[in-house]
């Protein structure tokens, strides 16, 4: 049966398990951490970092698209738990506006409506899926015009995940977006097409933030609009935790 789970009794006739080798052998014993006048020079970048993003979500929101998209990249790249109560103020007013029909709801632009409608949905705020029947042909199949736009049937792929039983129209669009990317993801080339693979294999509604934010990073320095601030802070805020949680596993295996 190969080796003993234990050993013969010993120490008063209590058994001795015989654990396998951590496979991490003494990686994280042997970590030093960094010197702690860079430590607080980090700190104090990202907090001043911290201070200039809060200004950008400040000064878009009367630019809906902007903030919709600053609001996505920080919430993707780990970086929310910052802005906690301004991202809730954006995502309350966003919520209001939304079951108010506003003009921006009524526009057919499938990524703006989707991301929307995924955000909200993710946070708890429920919003109805008719908002995507506008997107449906006179035969209720979505529009062939659809295909064309590859960042909005993204979006809507990642939508559909966030649906509820019974919500047929989020079934047809997950149907409708997994077949139309799966057979166009070849045909992309750079971030695109790695977002793409990726999202076909880990939704973000499925993710765990810190992975995803690892891997989302440099698809987000690949966007040529990027914001180089949030960019800055979202590299810094994961090395600064990642020695962090190094100094916490030291400590544990000590």
């Amino acid at each position: 049966m190969g080796t003993e789970a234990f050993s013969s009794k010993e120490n008063n006739g209590r058994p001795l398990a015989q654990f396998h080798r951590s496979p991490w052998g003494n990686l994280f014993l042997n970590y030093i951490p960094e010197d702690e006048a860079i430590h607080r020079k980090k700190e104090e970048e990202i907090k001043e970092l911290k201070e200039k993003v809060k200004k950008e979500l400040l000064g878009s929101a009367d630019k809906p698209m902007k903030e919709l998209r600053l609001l996505d990249a920080i919430l993707r790249l780990g970086v929310a738990y910052h802005f906690e109560e301004q991202l809730e103020k954006i995502m309350q007013r966003m919520f209001d506006t939304y079951s108010g029909n506003d003009h921006a709801c009524k526009d057919k632009d499938l990524y703006y409506t989707s991301l929307r409608f995924r955000i909200l949905r993710q946070h708890g705020f429920y919003v109805s899926s008719d908002i995507f029947v506008k997107f449906k042909d006179n035969k209720g199949n979505f529009e062939d015009s659809l295909c064309n736009d590859v960042e909005g049937l993204l979006s809507l792929y990642e939508a559909s995940h966030v649906r509820i039983h019974g919500e047929d129209i989020l079934d047809e669009a997950f149907a409708f977006t997994t077949m139309h990317l799966s057979s166009m993801a070849n045909n992309l080339s750079g971030a695109m097409k790695e977002r793409v693979y990726h999202a076909l294999k880990h939704p973000v509604h499925k993710g765990m933030i810190r992975l995803e934010s690892r891997r989302y990073i440099p698809m987000y320095e690949c966007d040529p609009s990027h914001d180089k601030t949030l960019l800055k802070l979202a590299k810094l805020d994961f090395n600064f935790l990642l020695s962090l949680h190094k100094l916490e596993l030291r400590d544990i295996a000590r």
